[in-house]
């Protein structure tokens, strides 16, 4: 739900960005850009499913140069005219002979003589390039109509892989037959009707109509050279196939030749080098095996791209509930997935799902998701300073009230502990009132330790324990907290016995002052009449431990842990007589730990129990 009309005004923009970005995307050259790459990937995967049978490449190499004609440095018209009449011996279906501008120049003579060789042939045909229109009409006419362009490659193919060959030409001036479609037409009607009937379907391009090709491993093209063929060996192989003669040599664009005898494929690395990627002849027999054995590439249907991109929109919506990082290996993992399950509907059904649509897609939803799931972060985080900042003003609140009721307390505690004692000779006259009077004093004190309690805890709830370190003087401290406790020892006839090996340490006097004001207050709450309490220390390496140790009813061992968790006390009817917060073990270990240290307890039921304060000796 929008609450608010900037949540609505912001839904509003995001939207018109989206249709301008996509109505970019999809009326201008990004997304043909933004496909070619992963076009490259999945030809490169398809290109390990099917075996091409139908076409048979021979390619001119540099070997076959110099041995047509010693010290020649091209392939000549006249053994180019006697490799194709020992094919022909064969009896191929097709033969394709590709005439690189490079080498059979236009304006020779002996062209002239080749055309007319094979006038009369009707499975035999010539590829020129790199022609204006009237020197094609010429050239194409129906004096030579054997000479056909074979493909209509942009001017930057040099620079870019070849992903579509063109077919046909739909322009009234440039009636043009295309190499690729004659061939297939002669070779297999069949196959060529079917794919004619497709062709009409195809949107054109700049006056053409093109076929997107199937690459297969070059590795499984079938290949033979010139060498093989002149000496028979190859004869078998090229009876009633699809030949397709043309330079595998290399040879480069010149200053009025564009056209050259290397393409870029899927094969090679981007930005490679061009006598790195494959012949044209590999590309243009690619292409007639295509059409010959039905094995074209066809546009993707909108239904099945949008069958695609629908289930990337919702997986990108809702992946977004996981963390950040599970997020980005997910979509990327998802994203090499969906690049394999593409390879194999190209390479299986030869359809060409385009990957860019569903990565646009899949990036906007992703980018929506994560604005939404931020503004929710950020609505999450604020409730919860919010709810902070009120439990911070509740607990100052608390910390107010409790800590100035509990200071009113205990002054008027003491004000009766003095009272008390001042009139200590009125309760002397009679054992009665000498019991009243101890009664009295020891509640009084017992009052004032379960306001001290309080006052502790609040202090440690606003996490006000500051740490201010100097020199401590243990027996001091302990000598100040027994004094404290002087009444309450003598009526109950207790003891004290102390042994301090380490008497002086380097830590903060007040916070252990509080933690030994709870160990000791309970050795001496709990323990029975006339029993010892013995508080000693000792130095274990760079650790102090302060013991104290009395003979009051234990604790079992499943209580040990428990004691110094806030509020609790040991369920016992002896405990429960004796008045407590439940915080005093639970601080004592806060405290400690905020020092360096810890506390400790060792006990067993009815055995008595030694509570252990670790501190750091600096």
């Amino acid at each position: 739900m929008l609450n608010t009309k900037s949540e609505k005004l912001f839904v509003f923009n995001f939207a018109i960005l989206t249709g301008i970005i996509f109505s970019i995307y999809f009326l201008s050259p990004l997304r043909m850009a933004i496909e070619k790459p992963f076009y490259a990937i999945k030809s490169y995967l398809a290109s390990y499913a099917g075996d091409p049978t139908h076409v048979v490449i021979v390619g001119i190499d540099e070997e076959d140069i110099r041995r047509s004609d010693e010290g020649a440095k091209e392939f000549s018209y006249g053994a180019l005219n006697a490799l194709i009449q020992r094919i022909l011996r064969d009896n191929p279906k097709t033969v394709s002979v590709l005439l690189h501008s490079q080498v059979y120049k236009y304006d020779n003579p002996e062209r002239e003589v080749l055309y007319s060789a094979y006038a009369s042939y009707s499975n035999v045909f010539f590829g020129v390039f790199d022609q204006s229109k009237d020197q094609l009409q010429n050239l194409t006419s129906d004096r030579i109509h054997k000479t056909i362009l074979p493909s209509g490659i942009s001017r930057r193919y040099r620079e870019e892989m070849v992903r579509t060959l063109p077919v046909r030409s739909v322009s009234d001036v440039d009636q043009q037959p295309y190499l690729i479609a004659q061939v297939a037409k002669v070779a297999a009607p069949e196959e060529f009707r079917e794919f004619d009937l497709y062709l009409n379907q195809v949107p054109e391009k700049e006056g053409l109509k093109s076929v997107v090709l199937k690459y297969y491993r070059p590795e499984k093209l079938i290949k033979v050279s010139v060498r093989d063929v002149l000496s028979g060996r190859v004869n078998h192989q090229l009876k009633n196939a699809n030949v397709v003669v043309g330079y595998s040599a290399f040879r480069n664009f010149g200053f009025r030749v564009s056209e050259t005898t290397f393409v870029n494929t899927p094969f090679q690395f981007q930005e490679a080098d061009l006598k790195d990627g494959s012949p044209l002849v590999e590309v243009i027999a690619t292409a007639m095996e295509n059409l010959i054995s039905g094995q074209y590439v066809r546009e993707s249907p909108v239904f099945l791209n949008i069958l695609q991109v629908l289930p990337v929109a919702i997986f990108c919506w809702f992946i977004w509930t996981l963390p950040v990082q599970v997020v980005f290996l997910i979509l990327f993992l998802s994203l090499l997935g969906l690049i394999f399950i593409q390879s194999l509907v190209l390479a299986y059904f030869r359809f060409d799902l385009p990957t860019a649509d569903a990565v646009m897609v899949g990036f906007f939803v992703t980018f929506a998701a994560s604005i939404l799931r931020a503004k929710q972060e950020i609505t999450s985080r604020l409730r919860d300073q919010e709810s902070m900042e009120a439990q911070a003003r509740l607990l100052s609140l608390q910390k107010s009230f409790l800590g100035n009721m509990s200071v009113t307390l205990i002054q008027t505690s003491k004000d009766i502990c003095s009272r008390l004692v001042k009139h200590r000779d009125y309760f002397s006259k009679s054992a009665d009132t000498q019991e009243a009077y101890a009664n009295a004093c020891n509640s009084a004190l017992e009052f004032e330790d379960y306001l001290g309690g309080i006052q502790q805890f609040m202090s440690a709830q606003l996490d006000s324990v500051h740490v201010k370190v100097d020199s401590v003087q243990l027996d001091k401290i302990i000598e100040t907290i027994i004094k404290r406790f002087s009444s309450r020892i003598d009526a109950k006839k207790q003891t004290i016995e102390i042994d301090l090996a380490v008497k002086e340490i380097q830590s903060d006097a007040t916070v252990i002052d509080q933690v030994l004001h709870n160990l000791i207050s309970n050795s001496v709450k709990y323990s029975p009449d006339g029993t010892s309490i013995r508080i000693g220390s000792v130095l274990r390496g760079d650790f102090v431990l302060l013991s104290v140790y009395d003979q009051g009813p234990g604790i079992a061992a499943d209580e040990h842990e428990k004691i110094f968790e806030k509020f609790y006390r040991v369920k016992d009817d002896n405990v429960y007589r004796i008045k407590g917060t439940g915080l005093g073990l639970y601080l004592s270990r806060y405290f400690a730990r905020h020092l360096g240290g810890d506390v400790t307890v060792v006990s067993e039921k009815n055995q008595g129990a030694t509570f252990t304060l670790k501190l750091r000796l600096r």
